[in-house]
């Protein structure tokens, strides 16, 4: 077969002389090509993966160096100019450079060593051809350009087409410019979608190539990369269809974070395309697989291996639901392990009481916000606010206007109030005769104490026995046994202050079953009237009661209640009312918000960016840096910011994520419909 080359010499002589590379190998790039083949050159024959004529350029990378593929003229000058940015990025490496021309430039496997063992069988065998034939006189019939020593070479510039103009030297001497990343974000779904529709039409050729890769592998790791079969490069019909369309941008020379974003995306679009139960199940598949892309990328780029990028991305979705499944049993346990605590805070925070958020779940961002806003000085701004809440709680419970104050005074007299609306009409019911349940309440109070009497017989204090014995009637005035009560429960509250708290028990209990059979007395006589008394005597028991716990509480000279008193109360299991049984459960809970203002002082504990510290911190600063009224703004600074999160934090929007919502079903914990089809789609958009 005649030699068609020849008529390129003077063009491959001219490339090489501008860009200063060796006409031979240029030549022997252009051979294993397209072989020089006019049909080729001309673009009557296209190649599978849509490069264009005589060296075989793919139509990104002749945009980029602004050259006419058809034109062979232009072709050559322009891949001797990339094969020039090749050697300048391989300090001279023709081998590298080579490969690069076949391969891509931005394979991170060339910065290895043993780089030559990462290349694909198709590349090495590229390669070897190539060197091989340049440095023959004949390979194959194609007679190659020896430059003549005596003269320079000329340089022949390329005819100028008028639809894409060739640079000249100078200009197709400058780097290639980036890939714009608008291209990359918006052209990486389709691809992803081309990718797809074309590994289904390319599916035998695929598993041919595939059989082959291993086999090359194998090869390669034996020590014998000649052997390695090249892989038939597939059509990749759908793609070329849509970058001639314009859907697919070109997207040349990406840089290393375009190429791990490009395939981020082009991941979570597959994952679109996978089955899902509902639009949830749906976002779970498209962030894992963008994750799962963005992982594999980022492994090939930093390894150089494209099989352990395939590794990575294909085994991060089911890593992602293993570590999602176990942050949702720690949050159920979490739920479960908290309820009690979340309930009180609830009931609270609906009353508006307030908490330092740090103290429900201490997250690092949580505990940094409460130290630039001083800890302590925030818990004394809410203690300050939650007192109040306390105060209109116990007024509420006992049925106090809002404004009035709460003193031992005001008890009695709501005490009284009550006594003659429920009591004094019942003084009038007659004898009250005792019942069984009535005499076993007198037991349960003695015994308390007769168990250890019997070993030690002064266990059982004196006032106990007496008034135990003193109780134990067929039958009482219900006149007496009203004023009964009211001493018993009076004496209590004294037995209390005074640190009796064994009498103090045992005169509530007493007082409680005369009250309890008054009642049971006036339900057995059946009648309208009886059941009218019978109401207003609960509700006014009820009062009395709730009375006698605010008065305990009371912090006498404030005005106020102590509302850690009603906590103690509730830990003895003390009668509280709803609005105290939220108090005390709140003061209970979380102490240091809870605080009377007799137990705090003078509000204002300092914080780590206050007026002191942070003032001068801040001044120094400013005066290094800008001058006297930098310094003054610097003074401010710190101290604002450390005012405006101490503000923040009693907000209510800081207040309502308190307690955040538990992630008991978190998105990527999702599982897919079909877990095999997911990792074929990831591994196939990082392979690609």
């Amino acid at each position: 077969m005649a030699d068609t080359s020849a008529q390129y010499d003077d063009a491959f002589r001219g490339a090489a002389e501008a860009f200063k590379v060796d006409p031979d190998i240029l030549k022997s790039m252009a051979h294993a090509e397209s072989g020089f083949s006019p049909d080729v050159i001309s673009g009557k024959r296209l190649s599978s993966t849509g490069a264009v004529g005589l060296m075989q350029f793919m139509p990104e990378t002749a945009k980029r160096y602004g050259v006419d593929p058809l034109n062979p003229e232009q072709a050559i000058f322009g891949a001797a100019k990339y094969l020039r940015d090749n050697l300048d990025k391989f300090n001279g490496d023709y081998a590298k450079a080579v490969a690069a021309y076949n391969t891509g430039e931005n394979r991170t496997y060339f910065d290895k060593p043993d780089w030559h063992k990462s290349l694909p069988g198709e590349t090495l065998g590229y390669v070897d051809k190539v060197l091989k034939r340049a440095h023959d006189d004949s390979v194959n019939g194609v007679t190659l350009v020896k430059t003549p020593v005596e003269a320079p070479v000329p340089v022949v510039a390329p005819v100028k087409p008028t639809a894409t103009p060739a640079k000249t030297p100078a200009e197709a001497s400058k780097a290639p410019q980036e890939a714009s990343w608008g291209n990359v974000v918006r052209s990486a779904p389709v691809k992803a979608l081309a990718g797809v529709a074309d590994t289904l039409y390319n599916a035998p050729e695929n598993l041919v190539n595939l059989s082959k890769m291993v086999y090359g592998a194998g090869a390669t790791a034996l020590g014998r990369p000649d052997l390695a079969p090249n892989v038939t490069a597939p059509t990749n019909v759908a793609q070329n269809a849509l970058t001639r369309m314009g859907a697919i941008a070109p997207t040349e020379n990406m840089t290393t974070g375009q190429r791990i974003v490009d395939t981020g995306l082009q991941a979570a679009t597959t994952g679109l395309i996978n089955p899902a139960s509902g639009v949830r199940n749906a976002m779970s598949n498209v962030v894992k697989g963008g994750i799962a892309g963005t992982i594999g990328q980022t492994a090939t780029e930093a390894t150089g291996s494209p099989l352990v990028g395939l590794a990575a991305g294909m085994a991060t979705p089911a890593l992602l639901e293993g570590r999602a499944a176990s942050t949702a049993a720690a949050a159920q346990s979490a739920q479960a392990r908290n309820a009690v605590r979340d309930q009180t805070l609830q009931a609270g925070q609906q009353q508006g009481l307030m908490v330092t958020p740090g103290s429900v779940k201490p997250t690092a961002s949580r505990v940094a916000a409460e130290q630039i806003a001083g800890k302590s000085r925030v818990e004394q701004q809410i203690s300050m606010k939650n007192q109040e809440v306390f105060d209109s709680l116990a007024r509420r419970a006992v049925g106090l206007p809002e404004n009035a104050a709460l003193t031992v005074p005001a008890m009695k007299a709501v005490r009284a109030e009550e006594y003659a609306k429920g009591y004094v009409p019942l003084t009038q019911a007659g004898p009250i005769p005792t019942d069984q349940t009535f005499k076993q309440q007198l037991v349960d109070i003695a015994g308390k104490f007769t168990g250890p009497s019997k070993s030690f017989p002064g266990a059982m204090p004196d006032e106990v026995k007496k008034l135990v014995g003193s109780l134990r009637v067929g039958q009482f005035d219900a006149a007496d046994g009203i004023q009964m009560s009211q001493t018993l429960r009076d004496a209590a509250s004294g037995s209390f202050r005074q640190g009796n708290n064994g009498l103090g028990h045992a005169q509530i209990a007493a007082s409680r079953a005369i009250e309890d059979q008054i009642e049971r007395q006036l339900a057995a006589m059946n009648n309208p009237q009886a059941a009218q008394m019978l109401q207003q005597f609960r509700d006014s028991r009820v009062r009395m009661a709730v009375s006698h716990a605010v008065e305990d509480a009371i912090h006498v000279g404030s005005g106020s209640i102590d509302a850690s008193k009603l906590a103690s109360d509730l830990q003895k299991g003390k009668m509280l009312t709803n609005e105290l049984e939220t108090a005390a459960r709140f003061a209970n809970t979380f102490k240091n918000v809870s605080k009377s203002p007799a137990n705090i002082g003078t509000p204002g504990a300092g914080s780590l960016f206050g007026t002191g510290l942070g003032s001068t911190v801040g001044a120094v600063t400013g005066a290094v840096l800008g001058g006297p009224i930098a310094s003054v703004a610097g003074a401010a600074t710190l101290p604002a910011l450390s005012a405006g999160t101490r503000a923040y934090l009693q907000s209510a929007r800081a207040q309502r994520n308190a307690l955040a919502p538990y992630r008991v079903d978190p998105l990527l914990a999702q599982q897919p419909s079909s877990p095999a089809l997911r990792n074929a789609l990831i591994g196939l958009t990082v392979a690609d």
